[in-house]
C-alpha cells in the first residue's frame, strides 16, 4: 500500500499512538538525532518524502490536540496566572516590611546608645552660632547707622545726622572689644567734625540765599551740639564781613575778562578794590554791577527772611500769612523736623531765638553801610562813554537797589546817591554835548525834504517819545502806590514815606528783647512783606539764561510804544481835522523826528536820573531852543536883508495867532495887527520886528545870546562874561556846551527865482510846530518828574518859549510874505501923495489900487506854482493850511499898508474918506477872488481907521476910540487927530494928545 494512502487512512488517535514514546521526553532528547538514527543508510528520495509526510502528520495531530487542550483550559490558565501575580505582590510587600523592621530595630539600638552625647554637641554648636550672629548684627547696625548718617549729612539734615552719629557712637562703645569697629569709630569722630564744618558752610549759604528748611536744620543742629554761641558768632562774618571779599571776587571775575588784565593776571593779587573797579571795561561793567547787586540783594532778602522766620516763631499769634517771604511748601519730613510758627517754644529756644533776632537787628545798618560803600565804588567806575541804554539800565538797577536797601535798613543811602548823582552828571554832560553836536550836524546837512509819515502822525507815533508818555500814563494810573520795585523815583519816595508812617503806627507785640520791640514793626510791615516776597521769588538783578532780569524789564518797558516809523512811507495820505493836519498831512523833516526822539530820551533820563531831573530838563530846553533858533535863523530871516539871522536887522516879524486854514476866521478872535505896544512909528520894511510881541522879542534875544558865543547875557550873581547856562553849572547844575548857530548849506533861500526857498521855508517853519507840540505833550510828565520847587520855572519856560512858537511861525510867514508882497514904501507914498481933499465923489477907485491888485495877483500865481507837488502823487509842497496862513499874512500886510498910507494923508474931505472906503472894498473884492480864506481878514482894521474920521470932534469920544482900538500906533492916531480934527482949539488938542500919550504908555505896560 502506498504510504501516503496509508497515512491518510489513519485516524488522529492512530497517529498519536504511532508516535514513539521517546519523543515525549522533556530533557536531553534530540528529536532530529532520534529520527535520523532510525533511517537506513541508503535511503531513497521517496522514502525520505514518505518519512517527512509521516512526521508532518504527527506534528499536525499533536498540534491540533494541544490547541484543543489549550482552548479547553484557558479560563483555568488565566485564573492561575492571576493567583501567581497576587502571590508575587504579597511576597514583595513582605520583603519590604521585613527590611523596615530590621532598620527600625537597628535605629532603636543606636539611639539607645549615643543620644545623650549627640544632643550635648549640637547645643554647644548652636550657642556659638548665636553669639556670632549677635556680633555680626551689631557690626551691621554700626555700618548701617554710619551710612544713614552720611546720607543725611549729604542731604543737609543735620539734626537727624547728629542723632544717628550719637547713636552710632553708643553702638561703637558696645562693640569696642571688636577690632574692626575701631576703624568705624574713627570715621564717626571725623563725621562729627564734618557736620560742624558743613553746618558752617550751610549757614553761609542760607545767609546768601535763604531756605527755611536748611536754616531750621542748621539751627536745630547747633542746638543739639550745644554750639549756640558759635551760631551767634557766625552771623556777623556771614552777613557783614563777607560782603567785601565776595564783592571783590565778583569784580575780579569780570576784570579778568579784559584782554590787558588776562595777559598779566598776577597784578590783580595786589590791586585795591577801587583800582580793580576802575579796570572794568565798558562791555563788562553792567554785568559786573548787576552781579554785585544780585548778591547783595540776596543777602538782604536772606537777612529779612531769617528775621521774619524768628519773629513768626516768637509770636505765633501774628505769624506770617501764606504770602510771607518765609512761607514755602515743605515735605512731611521737613514738617516733623522744623518748628512751625504755631509750635510752643521752650525757654531755651525762646532765649536763643531772641538772641538771634537781636543780633540780626544790630548788624542790619552795618550791612547796609558796607553794601553802600561797595556799590558806590563800583558805580564810580562807570565811564561817561558808555551807551545810553546801558547807563539807564545801570541807573535803574542802582535806584532799585537803593530803594530795597533803604527799606531794609531804615536809613538813607546818602553816599551812594551822591556817587550816583555825580556819575549821572558826568554821563549826561557827555550825552548832552553829543546830542547838541548831532543836532547841529543834522540841521546843517538836512536837505529839507518832506518826510513821508502816516496819517494823523503826532509825537506819540515816535517810538522813544511814546515810551516816555506811556510812563506818564502809568504814573497817572498807579500814583504813589505803584510797585515798589518798578515805580519811578518819586513814587518810590512816597511809598517809602508811607512805609515809615506805617512803621511808626504799628503796635509792637510783647517781647522779652528790646531789639525785637524796636524792629518788629518793620518786620510786620505789609509793604516790606510784599516787597521781599517779590524779591525772593525773582531777584530783579538775577541772570536768567543768558540775560539779566534787568534787561528783560527794560525791554518790556521799551516795548510799550506806539507804532514806529518802520512803514510810514507805505501808508497813504488822507484828510484829517485839526489845526495842524489836513488832507496833506503833517510837514516835518527827519531832523524834526530826531528832535522828538531826543526829547523822549531826555525825559526817560529825567525819570531815571531823578536827582538831576531839572538839570536834564534845562538841557532839554536848550536842545529844543537850539532847534527852534536854528530853523528861525535859516528860514525866519528877511530875504531882502543883507544880514541873515540877526535880530532887528531886516527880519520880517509879526504878531498874533493866525488861523490854520480857510473858514477859521469866523470863530477865532481877531489877531493883533499893526505896531506892537511901544511902537510909535508904524511898520517899516527895514524893521518888521516892530510888529512882534515883546515876549517873542525877549525869547529870540535870549536864544541868540545862548547860541552866539560872542553875545552873552547877564545872570544875577555871575561874572559878566558867563552865560546863563554856564551860571546854571556854577550853581550846582550840569556843564552845558556852547554850540554855535548852524549854517544852512543845502538850500538856497536868498533867490527870488524860487520864492526865497519857499518850500524849504514852509517845511522848516511847520516842523518847529511839531516839536512844540511834543513839548506841550510832555508838560504834565515834566511837572511830575522835576522837583516841586522848580515847577514854576518850568512853567515860565512853557509860557515864555513853547507858547510863542505859533507866533514865531506867524512872524516867519510875515517875513516871507513881506519879501513876496508889494513894495510897501512905494504904495504908502502913492496913498499919502494922492489928492484926498476932493469935493466930489468919483465913481472909480484910486489909481494905486490896480497896481496893488496886480502885485497880489502875481503873489497868488507864484504861490500856486510853487505849491505843486514835486512828484506826481505827492502831497502839495505848500499845504492849503499854510497857503491860508501866507494869504492871511499878505492880506494883513496889504491892510496895514493901506492904514499906514491913510495915516500919512495931510488933508482929507468926507468925499476923500468915501473914496478910501471904496478903495478898501475894491481891494477886498479882488482878495476874495484870489485868496482861499473867507471872510477876508483885517478889512475891519482899515474900515475902522477910515470911519474914525467921522467921530464927533470932542476929546472924550476920540480918547475912548483910541482906548478901544489899541492896534493903531500913537503916530497913526496923532495923524488922525491932525487930519480929521484940525479945527479943534489948541488947548483942547494939546489935552487930547496928552491923553493919547497916556493911553499909549498904558498899552506898553
Amino acid at each position: 500500500m502506498d504510504p501516503d494512502a496509508q497515512g491518510s487512512q489513519m485516524t488522529d488517535e492512530d497517529v498519536l499512538a504511532s508516535i514513539p514514546p521517546e519523543m515525549y521526553k522533556d530533557e536531553g532528547f534530540d528529536v532530529l538525532t532520534f529520527i535520523f538514527g532510525k533511517l537506513p543508510a541508503d535511503i531513497s528520495a521517496d522514502e525520505i518524502n514518505n518519512e517527512l509526510q509521516t512526521h508532518e502528520r504527527m506534528l499536525d495531530v499533536v498540534s491540533g490536540k494541544l490547541s484543543g487542550l489549550i482552548m479547553n483550559s484557558y479560563g483555568a490558565f488565566v485564573e492561575g496566572m492571576s493567583q501567581v501575580h497576587d502571590i508575587d505582590v504579597d511576597l514583595q510587600q513582605s520583603t519590604v516590611m521585613c527590611k523596615e523592621g530590621r532598620r527600625h530595630l537597628a535605629n532603636l539600638q543606636t539611639n539607645l546608645t549615643h543620644q545623650g552625647i549627640t544632643i550635648l554637641a549640637k547645643y554647644q554648636r548652636r550657642q556659638a552660632y548665636t553669639s556670632i550672629l549677635d556680633e555680626l548684627q551689631l557690626i551691621k547696625r554700626v555700618q548701617n547707622t554710619e551710612q544713614a548718617m552720611r546720607r543725611l549729612l549729604a542731604e543737609g539734615d543735620y539734626p537727624q545726622a547728629i542723632t544717628l552719629c550719637v547713636e552710632c557712637q553708643g553702638l561703637i562703645q558696645q562693640a569696642k572689644h571688636l577690632q574692626c569697629v575701631h576703624t568705624i569709630g574713627t570715621g564717626i569722630a571725623e563725621a562729627m567734625r564734618m557736620i560742624g564744618d558743613r553746618m558752617d558752610r550751610s549757614l553761609q549759604d542760607v545767609c546768601n540765599t535763604f531756605n527755611e528748611h536748611v536754616w531750621a536744620r542748621v539751627l536745630m543742629g547747633h542746638r543739639q551740639l550745644g554750639r549756640e554761641n558759635r551760631l551767634l558768632e557766625r552771623l556777623l562774618p556771614c552777613f557783614v564781613d563777607n560782603i567785601e571779599p565776595h564783592t571783590k571776587k565778583i569784580v575780579k571775575s569780570h576784570v579778568i575778562l579784559s584782554e590787558a588784565i588776562a595777559r598779566a593776571p598776577e597784578q590783580l593779587k595786589t590791586m585795591r578794590f577801587k583800582d580793580m573797579c576802575g579796570s572794568l571795561e565798558d562791555e563788562n561793567f553792567l554785568d559786573c554791577l548787576l552781579a554785585v547787586l544780585e548778591y547783595l540783594t540776596d543777602l538782604m532778602v536772606s537777612h529779612y527772611c531769617m528775621a521774619r522766620w524768628l519773629y513768626d516763631r516768637l509770636h505765633p499769634s501774628s505769624s506770617s500769612s501764606p504770602s510771607s517771604p518765609t512761607t514755602t511748601s515743605s515735605s512731611a519730613e521737613g514738617e516733623q523736623q522744623e518748628p512751625s510758627p504755631s509750635t510752643t517754644l521752650d525757654e531755651a529756644d525762646t532765649n536763643l531765638y531772641n538772641e538771634l533776632y537781636g543780633r540780626l537787628t544790630r548788624i542790619k545798618k552795618g550791612m547796609w553801610k558796607n553794601m553802600e560803600q561797595q556799590v558806590a565804588m563800583v558805580v564810580a567806575a562807570c565811564k561817561g562813554t558808555c551807551k545810553l541804554e546801558d547807563f539807564m539800565r545801570m541807573l535803574d538797577a542802582v535806584d532799585q537797589f537803593i530803594h530795597i536797601g533803604e527799606s531794609f535798613s531804615r536809613s538813607e543811602a546818602f553816599g551812594l546817591r551822591a556817587s550816583l548823582k555825580q556819575q549821572s552828571k558826568v554821563f549826561f554832560e557827555q550825552y548832552h554835548k553829543s546830542r547838541m553836536e548831532d543836532l547841529r550836524t543834522m540841521l546843517e546837512h538836512d536837505m529839507w525834504q518832506r518826510c513821508p509819515i502816516p496819517l494823523k502822525f503826532d509825537p506819540l507815533d515816535v517810538k522813544e517819545f511814546a515810551v516816555t508818555m506811556a510812563l506818564a500814563a502809568t504814573l497817572a494810573d498807579s500814583g504813589a502806590s505803584a510797585s515798589l520795585l518798578l515805580s519811578p523815583a518819586s513814587a518810590r519816595k512816597n511809598d517809602k514815606d508811607d512805609t515809615k508812617e506805617k512803621t511808626l503806627d504799628a503796635t509792637p507785640s510783647s517781647s522779652s528783647s528790646g531789639d525785637l520791640k524796636e524792629e518788629e514793626g518793620s518786620v510786620r510791615d505789609p509793604a516790606l512783606v510784599t516787597m521781599f516776597s517779590g524779591l525772593r521769588a525773582q531777584n530783579p538783578f538775577a541772570r536768567i539764561g543768558e540775560k539779566r532780569a534787568m534787561g528783560r524789564n527794560l525791554s518790556s518797558t521799551l516795548s510799550m510804544s506806539s507804532a514806529g516809523l518802520g512803514n510810514v512811507d507805505a501808508q497813504p495820505y488822507a484828510s484829517s481835522s485839526g489845526d495842524h493836519q489836513g488832507e496833506e498831512g503833517r510837514m516835518i523833516t527827519s531832523t524834526t523826528i530826531n528832535v522828538v526822539r531826543f526829547l523822549g530820551k531826555y525825559m526817560q533820563l529825567m525819570h531815571t536820573l531823578s536827582a538831576i531831573a531839572y538839570d536834564i530838563f534845562s538841557a532839554m530846553t536848550q536842545l529844543f531852543e537850539f532847534y527852534v533858533y536854528g530853523v528861525y535863523v535859516f528860514f525866519g530871516s528877511n530875504p531882502l536883508s543883507s544880514s541873515s539871522g540877526v535880530i532887528g536887522s531886516g527880519m520880517g516879524l509879526g504878531s498874533g495867532s493866525m488861523s490854520g486854514g480857510p473858514g477859521a476866521q469866523g470863530s477865532k478872535p481877531t489877531p493883533q495887527i499893526g505896531p506892537a505896544q511901544g511902537d510909535t512909528s508904524g511898520p517899516s520894511p527895514d524893521d518888521p520886528l516892530n510888529n512882534a510881541s515883546g515876549e517873542l522879542k525877549k525869547m529870540l534875544t535870549r536864544m541868540k545870546s545862548k547860541f552866539n558865543p560872542t553875545l552873552l547875557i547877564a545872570v544875577p550873581g555871575t561874572p559878566p562874561n558867563v552865560s546863563s547856562l554856564q551860571a546854571l553849572s556854577q550853581n550846582g547844575g550840569i556843564n552845558t556846551p556852547n554850540v554855535k548857530v548852524p549854517a544852512l548849506h543845502s538850500v538856497e533861500v536868498g533867490a527870488r527865482a524860487n520864492l526865497y526857498g519857499i518850500r524849504a521855508r514852509v517845511l522848516g517853519i511847520e516842523s518847529i510846530l511839531f516839536a512844540a507840540e511834543a513839548m506841550h505833550e510832555a508838560q504834565p510828565l515834566v511837572q511830575t518828574l522835576i522837583p516841586p520847587a522848580r515847577i514854576d520855572q518850568a512853567g515860565r519856560f512853557y509860557l515864555e518859549t513853547v507858547s510863542l512858537i505859533k507866533e514865531l511861525r506867524t512872524v516867519c510867514y510875515r517875513t516871507l510874505a513881506h519879501a513876496l508882497a508889494v513894495p510897501i514904501d512905494a504904495f504908502i507914498n502913492q496913498i499919502a501923495t494922492a489928492k484926498w481933499d476932493i469935493k466930489q465923489i468919483d465913481l472909480d477907485h484910486s489909481p494905486y489900487v490896480d497896481p496893488l491888485i496886480k502885485e497880489v495877483q502875481s503873489i497868488s500865481k507864484r504861490l500856486d506854482d510853487f505849491s505843486m507837488p514835486p512828484n506826481p502823487g505827492d502831497p502839495p509842497a505848500i499845504p492849503a493850511r499854510v497857503k491860508a496862513v501866507l494869504w492871511e499874512t499878505v492880506v494883513q500886510h496889504v491892510m496895514e499898508c493901506l492904514v499906514e498910507g491913510y495915516s500919512r494923508v495931510k488933508k482929507c474931505t468926507p468925499e476923500g474918506r468915501a473914496v478910501m472906503s471904496l478903495d478898501v472894498k475894491v481891494v477886498q473884492s479882488a482878495l476874495e477872488k484870489l485868496s482861499p480864506i473867507r471872510p477876508i481878514p483885517f478889512v475891519q482894521y482899515a474900515d475902522a481907521y477910515i470911519k474914525a474920521f467921522y467921530l464927533p470932534p470932542n476929546e472924550a469920544d476920540i480918547a475912548s476910540w483910541a482906548r478901544d482900538h489899541p492896534a493903531y500906533s500913537l503916530r497913526q492916531v496923532q495923524n488922525l487927530v491932525a487930519c480929521a480934527f484940525g479945527g479943534m482949539k489948541k488947548g483942547q488938542r494939546e489935552s487930547l494928545l496928552k491923553q493919547l500919550e497916556e493911553i499909549d504908555r498904558n498899552k506898553r505896560r
